[in-house]
C-alpha cells in the first residue's frame, strides 16, 4: 500500500508534467494509489520543476478560503479597465442636452448631476428593499454602468459591484458628467445588434439622435432596461411603451432643472 507521501509525489509530478506539455508520466505510480491527501506544491520561476511539496490532510484545510491578488496584479488590471474606459470617452460635443438624453437621466438616474459616481441614498434604499423581502435593483448609477459596459464586466458578485463603484469614483477626477454620459449612450446595449445610440435611432426611427420627438426618445431610453430583441413581440412593445409612459409621466417636473444646468465644460 502506498504511503500519502508516495501519492504526493506522483500527484505532483502528474499535475507538472501536464503543465509543461509532458503527456507521458513514465514509472508514476498514480494510477495504483487511491485519492487519499491533497498536495500543496510551489514552483520556482528559476527551474521547469516542482518546488516545495507537502502532503496536507484534507481535514486541515478551511474551505472556501479567499486568496487576495497581489498589489501589482491589482494595479494591472485597474490600469487596463481605465485604458478600456478612456478609449469609449467622447469629447468633440458642445451641445445642451438632448431629449433622448434627458430622458434617460429620468429613467437610469435622476440625481446623476449630484452624486460623485456612487449615489449612497439609492444604495441605502435598495438595501433596505432587500432587507425587507422587496424587489430591489441594484442602485446602479450612469457612471457605473458606463464602467461595466466599457470593461465587459459579467458575474453578477458583491465584489464585482464593489469594483464598479471604485472605478466609477475614479473616473470622476478624469472626465465631467456630460463626457461620461454621452460616451456612455455612445456604447451602452439597445438590442441585438444594437450598440450605441446612433446605432438605435437609424434601425428604428431613421433618423440621427437629434431629431427624436419626445416620445421616441423615451422609448430609446427605455431600451436600456428592455433591449430590442432580434425579432420584437408584442410582449417587448407593451413593456417599452409602459417604461416609456412612465419617463413621460416624471418628465414635467425636471424639465426646469434640465434648462438651469450649467454649460457642460464646468459640470
Amino acid at each position: 500500500m502506498n504511503t500519502p507521501e508516495q501519492f504526493g509525489q506522483a500527484f505532483a509530478e502528474f499535475h507538472v508534467r501536464k503543465s509543461f506539455g509532458v503527456k507521458t508520466i513514465g514509472n508514476s505510480p498514480l494510477r495504483e494509489l487511491s485519492h487519499t491527501g491533497t498536495v500543496r506544491h510551489s514552483y520556482d520561476s528559476r527551474f521547469d520543476g516542482p518546488g516545495n511539496l507537502t502532503v496536507v490532510d484534507p481535514r486541515r484545510i478551511r474551505p472556501g478560503t479567499l486568496r487576495l491578488p497581489s498589489l501589482r496584479t491589482a494595479l494591472t488590471r485597474v490600469h487596463k479597465d481605465l485604458f478600456a474606459i478612456d478609449k469609449l470617452i467622447k469629447w468633440d460635443r458642445d451641445d445642451p442636452l438632448l431629449p433622448v438624453e434627458k430622458m434617460t437621466l429620468i429613467l437610469e438616474d435622476r440625481r446623476f448631476f449630484m452624486h460623485n459616481g456612487i449615489d449612497f441614498r439609492s444604495c441605502l434604499r435598495e438595501l433596505f428593499r432587500m432587507l425587507t423581502a422587496q424587489p430591489f435593483g441594484g442602485a446602479s448609477t450612469i457612471d457605473m454602468q458606463f464602467v461595466r459596459t466599457a470593461t465587459q464586466f459579467r458575474e453578477k458578485t458583491i465584489r464585482r459591484k464593489l469594483y464598479e463603484m471604485f472605478l466609477a469614483r475614479i473616473i470622476q477626477y478624469r472626465y465631467n458628467k456630460m463626457q461620461v454620459l454621452r460616451s456612455y449612450l455612445g456604447c451602452a446595449y439597445f438590442g441585438s445588434h444594437l450598440y450605441g445610440l446612433d446605432a438605435i435611432c437609424k434601425e428604428v426611427y431613421s433618423k440621427e439622435p437629434e431629431a427624436l420627438s419626445l416620445s421616441e426618445a423615451a422609448e430609446v431610453a427605455a431600451m436600456l432596461v428592455y433591449p430590442r430583441p432580434r425579432v420584437p413581440t408584442a410582449e417587448w412593445r407593451a413593456k417599452v411603451s409602459r417604461r416609456a409612459n412612465y419617463g413621460m409621466r416624471l418628465y414635467p417636473r425636471f424639465e426646469k432643472t434640465f434648462d438651469k444646468l450649467p454649460r457642460w465644460e464646468v459640470l
